[in-house]
């Protein structure tokens, strides 16, 4: 008899969790996980799932932690809505304490079916980004040039002469054609190299996050001791530079190692910094077209509460790179015999200027 009705006891939980919803996908802002999210009141999303159809959500509880221990716990910290009568599982926004920026922070939702029967989601992330000037800590835009050399020689490259030249061809058919090309004639390449970057800095403490919050006009590439950090290209993406300049956030946690670090930044030009006369007459512009730069904050914070700021400033140093020529309407070229070692580079690194 014992039997049996632990048998029934164990069927009937089975069914229990077969038949009860479960939340999953959870996103903020229409992200997985998102990293630098600068909107001070995010919204919510999660989806559904159920084995029983007809089912549907009559409850749910939103909470938000600033750490994993809190998050286990149930315990939300900065925000717990508390039980909603809702089947609202979409646009749910944040209603807690304020966000503080540059800061790690976890979610989960619990959700009541039809029945009442209680379930939790798994647990989600997020960071914040830099909600305004002061939080980039006094990092700079920093460049190769002063600006008004870099100025000067781009007014100077652009009333490079073209000279035509005349050549003939022999002909199968007993005359001859004349055909005209036109080249450009330097003695060396008229253009500075794309910049390479990098800044060296010293890690003694556990480290508990790490992030990198960089935006390099026109494009960037960034990297770690010697490590590719994320996998778009073409960032930023494309702006009004005299209003709107886009920036990134990178984790790069696992990247940083206790001792010493070495950041690297490839610089590229871009529609920024591009060197032909476009039909759209951006280098008209003031403020539009200007030689490649960047701006970079790395937050690097321990396991102990304490955090430290490595920012982009006159100690970084710069040397050209192997890239001889980019541009968005002249395609790229480089020096095969220059390979790109900016983990280890060994090459002679130069001061640079602050814009």
């Amino acid at each position: 008899m014992n039997k049996n009705v632990l048998i029934f006891l164990f069927l009937l939980a089975s069914f229990s969790g077969l038949t009860q919803i479960k939340p999953y996908d959870l996103k903020l802002e229409y992200r997985e996980n998102p990293e630098g999210v600068d909107v001070k009141k995010p919204r919510f999303f999660w989806k559904l799932k159920s084995a029983e159809a007809g089912q549907y959500q009559k409850n749910y509880q939103l909470i938000v932690a600033t750490s994993k221990e809190n998050i286990e716990k149930g315990v939300g910290d900065v925000y717990n809505s508390k039980k909603v009568k809702s089947s609202q599982t979409t646009q749910i926004l944040y209603k807690g304490k304020p966000l503080r920026p540059a800061t790690q922070y976890y979610w989960k939702v619990k959700v009541w079916d039809k029945n009442n029967i209680p379930s939790w989601s798994k647990i989600a992330t997020f960071s914040t980004g830099l909600f305004q000037k002061e939080d980039w800590k006094n990092a700079q835009w920093i460049a190769w040039k002063p600006q008004k050399q870099w100025e000067k020689e781009w007014w100077e490259r652009k009333d490079i002469e073209s000279k035509a030249l005349q050549f003939q061809l022999p002909s199968l058919f007993g005359s001859s054609m004349s055909m005209f090309e036109r080249y450009h004639f330097h003695h060396q390449n008229p253009y500075d190299a794309s910049p390479l970057l990098r800044k060296a800095f010293k890690v003694s403490k556990k480290v508990k996050h790490a992030k990198a919050y960089i935006s390099g006009l026109g494009y960037y590439e960034l990297f770690i001791n010697g490590k590719r950090i994320g996998t778009q290209v073409l960032d930023p993406g494309w702006t009004d530079y005299r209003q709107t300049i886009l920036y990134a956030t990178h984790d790069i946690t696992e990247q940083i190692q206790n001792g010493e670090n070495l950041a690297g930044v490839m610089l590229g030009r871009g529609f920024y910094g591009q060197l032909a006369y476009d039909h759209w007459g951006f280098y008209k512009k003031d403020g539009y077209v200007g030689q490649p730069k960047l701006l970079c904050l790395i937050k690097v914070q321990y396991e102990d509460g304490t955090e430290e700021n490595v920012i982009s400033d006159l100690s970084w140093k710069v040397t050209g790179g192997p890239i001889v020529y980019d541009g968005p309407h002249m395609a790229k070229f480089m020096m095969p015999e220059k390979k790109l070692k900016i983990g280890i580079l060994q090459v002679l690194m130069i001061p640079l200027g602050i814009l």
